[in-house]
């Protein structure tokens, strides 16, 4: 996702890179900034420095990235690239004041899997845009759901403003083509507590932690409510119902296998699942398939919200396929790009020697590959 701004030589890639040394393989989305010049004032995000002069900067601590996805999402911008593309949708109220083209941008700090920019616009309420370090088929339900509930007016997520939606090759999918969310934006509220802290607080101060309990309860009946009207319900069928005690049977495997204290305790939990397959079904609704303490904060201005980061049907959702091209890059906001392929192995090697927040490496390990996608890029017409 990026810009070409010939007059300062300024380059935004969205590298795709498959890692297939672990199993399932796993698709990484690697933001980079290509800057002709050094850019002192960023280095402490410095990937590489080329043999040419071109330096490298993790994308979103740069200005250059976070201005142009944050123009993609609310103002709707199509990036077309060969094999690759990403369309941003804007899910804000229709008559708010959209940002202007240059908001002051930062990481938060402390993430693990994905990365979240804050924006803070001037006269307006800041955002947080989570970019999706790692990438699947199929539509992300930490956009899904926390659209729908705020499309819904529900006061337990904060609104939403919109995401990007990207298609690349991917040879092992029926159509040639996979299709996931990139990122997603919604308001950010500022000081807030998760109610894990909260809790803790609490716990450690001997303070009553009953009333914020009840009150949480609420809250997440309410989202729930919220979902069964958002979404469809499903019928439980056979198939469904065989498909989660596969799921349940495997899970106990994995389980014993792992904890062997577990298996004098084997068959009365299987007899368990057994019942359970034959007892009288629900309609099956969305609901959130993430939700601990951590994951809900309390916000001054509501009776509390519900920050969700993930979410599922009551079952397994279908499997995820997982691309199988191996590389490509496409830069947002220009008529040319590129998908490029390099050897699967080059692609691994790169992205095994990197950092789970999107590093490339070491300068020395991945000039080269670099440089192959960069060449192949120029060639296209």
């Amino acid at each position: 996702m990026g810009a070409a701004v010939s007059r300062v030589r300024v380059r935004v890639w969205s590298m795709l890179l498959m890692d297939d040394a672990t199993e399932p393989p796993v698709l990484y989305q690697v933001p980079v900034v290509e800057r002709a010049a050094a850019a002192p004032e960023a280095s402490a995000h410095l990937i590489a420095a080329l043999d040419d002069g071109t330096h490298l900067y993790d994308g979103p601590h740069d200005a250059a990235f976070t201005d142009v996805l944050l123009d993609l999402i609310v103002h709707e911008r199509r990036a077309v690239a060969h094999g690759a593309t990403a369309v941003g949708h804007y899910s804000g109220a229709p008559d708010a004041a959209r940002p202007g083209p240059h908001v002051p941008a930062s990481v938060l700090g402390g993430e693990q899997s994905n990365t979240s920019i804050i924006y803070r616009p001037d006269g307006a309420a800041p955002l947080i845009c989570k970019v999706f370090r790692q990438l699947h088929h199929g539509d992300n339900p930490d956009v899904t759901l926390q659209t729908a509930l705020a499309a819904s007016g529900s006061p337990h997520v904060p609104p939403s403003v919109g995401d990007v939606v990207g298609e690349w090759d991917d040879v092992g999918r029926p159509d040639g083509r996979a299709r996931g969310h990139l990122a997603f934006a919604q308001e950010f509220l500022p000081g807030v507590e998760d109610a894990w802290r909260v809790a803790l607080l609490a716990a450690a101060g001997g303070r009553d932690f009953a009333d914020d309990a009840r009150a949480l309860g609420v809250a997440v009946a309410e989202v729930h409510r919220s979902l069964g009207g958002a979404f469809p319900r499903e019928r439980a069928s056979a198939e469904l119902i065989a498909a989660i005690d596969e799921a349940w049977q495997r899970r106990l495997t994995i389980g014993v296998a792992e904890v062997p204290a577990l298996e004098p305790h084997r068959a009365a939990i299987a007899e368990y699942y057994a019942r359970a397959t034959q007892g009288a079904w629900p309609q099956l609704q969305r609901i959130h398939g993430d939700l601990h303490l951590g994951q809900v904060i309390l916000s001054p201005s509501a009776d509390g919200s519900c920050s969700t980061s993930r979410a599922s049907r009551c079952g397994p959702w279908p499997s995820v396929a997982v691309p199988t091209c191996r590389c490509a890059t496409w830069r947002a906001c220009c008529a040319r790009s590129t998908t490029s392929r390099a050897r699967p192995r080059s692609c691994t090697r790169a992205r095994r020697r990197g950092s789970d927040v999107g590093r490339l490496g070491p300068p020395g390990v991945h000039r080269r590959l670099y440089r192959g996608i960069r060449h192949r890029s120029q060639q296209v017409p």
